[in-house]
């Protein structure tokens, strides 16, 4: 399992072939969970919060955190909406039809 993206790849089909059925790299959950909580902490930065998943992270997952992929993780509304929007295009017509999934919802709350 590639764990080079980590937080973004954080819900995975379990079978293609099916577009509501969802399940969730655990590592990938808990790195987004660690953010969230890392954040809220009294004088936290997106930099310091990078830095602190980083060295938590980092060596596990064979990445660096940046900001912005912090910025990403704070603001992607998924993980505490429990709702993934999924695009799917018809090869013939080029139509696209967007769905609304339910994922398991991460973390509760707002910052």
């Amino acid at each position: 399992l590639d764990r080079s993206s980590a937080a973004s790849d954080v819900y995975k089909r379990q079978d293609k072939s099916k577009k509501n059925c969802w399940i969730v790299d655990e590592v990938a959950a808990e790195v987004v969970v660690f953010v969230f909580n890392e954040y809220i902490k009294d004088g936290s930065t997106l930099k310091s919060t990078a830095l602190a998943t980083t060295a938590k992270y980092g060596e596990l997952l064979g990445r660096k955190f940046s900001v912005g992929s912090i910025e990403h993780i704070l603001t992607y509304e998924s993980y505490h909406t429990g709702i993934k929007k999924i695009s799917l295009t018809d090869p013939d017509t080029e139509e696209i039809e967007v769905f609304d999934v339910k994922v398991p919802i991460l973390v509760y709350g707002t910052i």
